[in-house]
């Protein structure tokens, strides 16, 4: 049981870091103000996901942790951080529509 509980911290460690860097990601594509650049970062995203999910499977034999612990916290880390991306993300748009009603 042990086993489990690390190999999903590990999991979600590693699904909390790609979504960091596919955060960053959407933030560059929201800072430019265009539709194409916020889809393409998007399928960026997207894609970055699938890839650690894949990278996680693809390692299942060769990491010392049971697969379905670490393939769990990977999918718990990448959900998590992005629910708390599209948050953040619906303040901030929410602010700018504020400030350009009050213009």
């Amino acid at each position: 049981m042990e086993q489990y509980l690390i190999g999903g911290v590990i999991g979600a460690a590693f699904g909390f870091a790609v979504a960091n860097i596919s955060a960053s990601l959407t933030r560059r594509g929201m800072k430019k103000d265009s539709t194409n650049a916020v889809m393409a970062a998007s399928m960026l995203r997207t894609l970055l996901d699938l890839l650690a999910l894949l990278i996680v499977y693809l390692l299942r034999n060769v990491l010392p942790f049971p697969f379905y612990g670490v393939i769990i916290g990977t999918a718990v880390g990448l959900s998590v951080s992005n629910i708390v991306l599209a948050n953040r993300m619906g303040r901030e748009l929410s602010k700018k529509q504020d400030e350009k009603k009050l213009k």
